[in-house]
């Protein structure tokens, strides 16, 4: 009598707490790599849709993005609500001292290699271990770990990594396939048009067992801003078709299918973009011998390994007289703490700080810069992202103060009612853009709730195990 009690009572507890997760509104996250605020609040674009979204819910002035401003180190801070120093995707390129690789982001087997990514856990992940689904297209590295969303979008590749030991990988490095950047290895396919994605994300919206939680890439205007400056014209002509193509195609997809008052949905961008040009450079081979050290990052920031015993001596030579246009050169111990950049294997012993708009090359050889960078500590370049906001759980046509892509986690863990892993956001910076009835208010409850009922479950083992004794 009691094992048909116990069984259930034991479904009735473990079916109401899934309920109480699948009855939070989806969250939607969507980076528009790029997106500088500056353009933005200037209003010389267009940005019809995304005024939309600040119009019906809420946009904060601008985002403080961490250092360096650079795309992989702060998409991995949006979803762990960690600075780079501390899970450890320290720049686009760095050299790993204990693997003694190169890791080289977006189309590296480097870049697919989950011991890279081994130093945090994204917060797909973690609600996923908290009983969660979850969905990714092209989210920048969303497929790099063991465990893989619910639902996501593979990248494409050309080489077996696997089959590749890594000190062999520098050789299949000069590699040029038709139809993509030099060196591809594997690379989510960034060619196909928005709406695949965008319909996607719809579609698994309305599956069965939709994901509570789904991110979404888009790659412009950031090539944009490369290719041609960020004052350009075709710059502001890629804003507008962002916010037409991408944006405003999805808020169209979400209402067409009633979508769009049940979801919490959030733009971000992990950077803005400076004009620099092949003018503005700073060539080391006049200070240094380039044979004397590697450097696995450089443009806006450069990273120097020095060759054993050389240390000093490229100091030196970089600190003996005041390099032009460079602000400072730092041994890694002197990176200034509000950084966030120093206590990680992966930082170089010496970091050069160049003047916002010039860049770091090793010899006047090397293939001009683009006209477009980022990368720079945002304190000097002011190059911050955008955040705007809509649905259930936030506040219609508010405008609140800039915040810190740290706090972006713990916002979203809010919004998920999962507990947040330790990280160096604060929900007190960004919880003005809540309502303060809305669902997100009581969503740290469902964990707890959850937790109310598994101990009634061990109870109730507890006592039938009593009774049987």
């Amino acid at each position: 009598m009691f094992s048909i009690l116990f069984v259930t009572l034991l479904l009735q507890l473990t079916y109401g707490a899934a309920e109480i997760q699948d009855e939070q509104a989806p969250l939607i996250i969507v980076s528009l790599d790029g997106m500088d605020w500056r353009v933005l609040k200037s209003q010389i674009a267009n940005t019809a849709n995304l005024n939309f979204v600040a119009q019906t819910g809420v946009k904060a002035e601008y985002i403080k993005n961490i250092v360096p401003s650079s795309t992989w180190p702060n998409h991995h801070t949006i979803l762990t609500g960690l600075y780079s120093e501390s899970h450890g995707i320290v720049a686009n390129r760095f050299w790993d001292p204990v693997y003694k690789e190169k890791f080289v982001f977006g189309y590296d087997c480097t870049n697919f290699d989950p011991k890279f990514y081994s130093e945090a856990e994204p917060i797909w992940l973690t609600l996923q271990r908290q009983g969660g689904r979850t969905a990714s297209y092209f989210w920048p590295a969303a497929t790099s770990y063991p465990v893989k969303p619910t639902y996501y979008q593979k990248e494409t590749c050309f080489l077996n990594c696997s089959g590749i030991h890594p000190k062999d990988l520098p050789k299949h490095r000069n590699r040029t396939l038709p139809g993509f950047p030099p060196y591809v290895h594997c690379a989510y396919d960034l060619r196909g048009a928005w709406s695949v994605r965008v319909n996607k994300v719809v579609e698994w919206l309305q599956l069965d067992k939709p994901p509570q939680f789904i991110s979404l890439y888009f790659a412009q205007p950031d090539t944009a801003g490369h290719m041609h400056g960020s004052s350009s014209q075709q710059y502001k002509d890629m804003v507008e078709n962002v916010d037409v193509n991408a944006v405003g195609l999805l808020l169209k997809r979400l209402n067409d299918t009633d979508f769009l008052q049940k979801v919490n949905l959030i733009f971000v961008s992990d950077h803005g973009m400076d004009n620099t040009s092949s003018s503005r450079q700073v060539y080391l081979e006049d200070f240094i011998d380039s044979s004397s050290y590697m450097m696995p990052e450089s443009g806006p920031l450069a990273h120097i390994w020095p060759n054993p015993g050389m240390m000093e001596e490229i100091y030196q030579n970089l600190t003996r007289n005041q390099i032009p246009h460079v602000r400072k050169v730092f041994r890694k111990e002197d990176i200034p703490e509000e950084y966030h950049w120093k206590n990680n294997r992966r930082i170089p012993p010496i970091f050069i700080d160049p003047e916002v708009g010039w860049v770091i090359t090793s010899s006047r050889s090397d293939p001009p810069p683009n006209l477009g960078e980022h990368g720079w500590p945002p304190s000097q370049s002011k190059s911050y992202s955008i955040f705007y906001a809509r649905g259930p759980a936030f506040r219609e046509g508010v405008v609140v103060n800039t915040f810190s892509t740290v706090d972006l986690y713990p916002l979203m863990c809010k919004l998920l009612g999962i507990d947040p892993r330790p990280n160096n956001g604060s929900i007190q910076n960004i919880e003005a853009v809540l309502k303060k009835d809305s669902p997100a208010s009581t969503a740290g409850n469902i964990s707890y709730y959850t937790c109310l009922k598994l101990d009634l479950v061990i109870l109730i083992i507890a006592f039938g195990l009593i009774c049987n004794f």
